[in-house]
């Protein structure tokens, strides 16, 4: 993993997520060779940009048993690895935090980073995630069942805001005093497949309760659908 780009990620706003079997096999996926191509079938692209991101098989390191994408571009920074026991480790920064690289979204005058975490963005994250591993799961590499593991790091005096068009703003700030946050959980391929879009939210009301917002499972599943629908 380059330090640099690790390092970078890790001083502001980050994602790292974490997905496992239940029991450890090395060669789950026996197979190197068929390791992006189950990238390439199992990535999800809700909002024009894919999760992960995958990029060209080109870009694509590979190791013993694992390959590795690096990808650094405008606020899109991140580092995945897939191994071939089906192990999967995503490092993502907030995009929030990197408009200073950005022409696409400039920062303005009040920005800085660290200060906001998007309502919006924040579900639809945890929505990309829950679909995804649905998908590694159904392609059978995990059994019936697979650990999840998603932190969300650098947040601590970070501010919810309403990132959505026809949304009410809050009426005072939402923060947490939370360093970090870390959600876990063991999936079952049966919830995972009928249950994506409910898993999602929760998770998401799990992490805005950490912010003082008490949402509803109504509130945040209508948010959801309403940004699903563009």
């Amino acid at each position: 993993m380059s330090e640099s780009l690790k390092e970078s990620i890790l001083s502001r706003g980050y994602w790292e997520i974490k997905i496992r079997p239940m029991r450890f096999g090395i060669n789950r996926i026996p197979k190197i060779a068929d390791l992006y191509p189950l990238l390439q079938k199992t990535f999800v692209s809700l909002r024009g940009w894919d999760f992960p991101h995958v990029g060209h098989k080109s870009e694509f390191l590979i190791g013993e048993d694992w390959i590795k994408h690096e990808f650094d571009w405008q606020h899109h920074r991140s580092i995945l690895y897939f191994f071939q026991s089906g192990q999967l480790y995503y490092l993502e920064a907030l995009p929030e935090d990197w408009r200073d690289k950005s022409t696409l979204w400039p920062k303005h005058e009040m920005w800085e980073p660290g200060q906001l975490l998007g309502v919006g963005e924040t579900i639809f994250r945890f929505t990309e995630i829950f679909e995804f591993v649905s998908r590694l799961v159904l392609t059978g590499i995990y059994e019936n069942a697979v650990k999840l593991d998603v932190k969300l790091g650098n947040i601590e005096n970070r501010q919810l805001y309403v990132d959505t068009k026809n949304k009410w703003p809050f009426d005072y700030a939402r923060k947490t005093a939370m360093p970090n946050l870390v959600y876990k959980s063991e999936l079952k391929k049966e919830e995972l497949v009928s249950n994506t879009k409910a898993l999602a939210i929760k998770a998401s009301i799990y992490l805005f309760e950490r912010f003082g917002w008490d949402a509803t499972e109504e509130i945040v599943g209508d948010w959801q659908e309403k940004a699903l629908r563009f």
